[in-house]
């Protein structure tokens, strides 16, 4: 079962988390990349995952720096 995806909400709530775990790194370059990852995956044909995804690839990016 799917559910109704929200970009502005999956955004807000994974930036939120990220923030928090990475308090010394800017908090506006954070969501910039949470809001790229999710741009790139809103039109995956199955979205449920689409938070996690981001999540990680932010992750991933940020272990990289």
């Amino acid at each position: 079962m799917t559910t109704e995806f929200d970009a502005a909400d999956t955004i807000r709530q994974v930036s939120e988390k990220l923030i928090t775990k990475y308090p010394n790194l800017s908090s506006t370059g954070i969501t910039a990349m949470v809001r790229d990852a999710v741009l790139a995956l809103q039109q995956a044909p199955i979205q449920d995952y689409i938070s996690v995804l981001a999540e990680r690839e932010v992750k991933r990016k940020l272990k990289l720096k």
